[in-house]
């Protein structure tokens, strides 16, 4: 693809990384039969007691991303994008005791050949992502 090269910035967790099916397995253990169209942040924060969210959240950013399927298209569009030329960049809001097992998923699913370690932020606040 010729033209301009661009700066891509990806969010990680929904984004590369889909949780859907650990956190409908997860929200089991604390009572919610969640749906695949209740398993985004904002509406589980909706349908789930604020405590057994935040305990859910400890689940799937731990050792169970690892887990963790891509999301459907997201690893070619990474090898895409890369082969055309784009700098590539991941910028996620992940706490810092669930950034390794982040890093180990991205590796396994070999995003790291396409972005660098170097390349892959992680910030304090949402805004931060900006």
């Amino acid at each position: 693809m010729q033209g301009k090269k661009l700066k891509i910035g990806f969010d990680l967790d929904g984004t590369i990384i889909d949780h859907t099916k650990i956190k409908i397995e997860a929200a089991k253990k604390f009572g919610y039969e969640l749906s695949k169209t209740q398993t985004h942040s904002l509406r589980m924060k909706e349908v789930m007691k604020i405590e057994d969210y935040k305990e859910l959240q400890k689940i799937i950013y731990g050792n169970q991303t690892l887990e963790s399927k891509p999301v459907n298209g997201s690893l070619k569009s990474i090898k895409n994008l890369k082969n055309w030329g784009h700098q590539l960049f991941i910028i996620s809001r992940r706490r810092s005791e669930f950034q390794n097992p982040a890093l180990l998923w991205l590796s396994k699913n070999k995003v790291l050949d396409y972005i660098p370690l170097e390349k892959i932020k992680f910030v304090k606040k949402d805004e931060d992502k900006n």
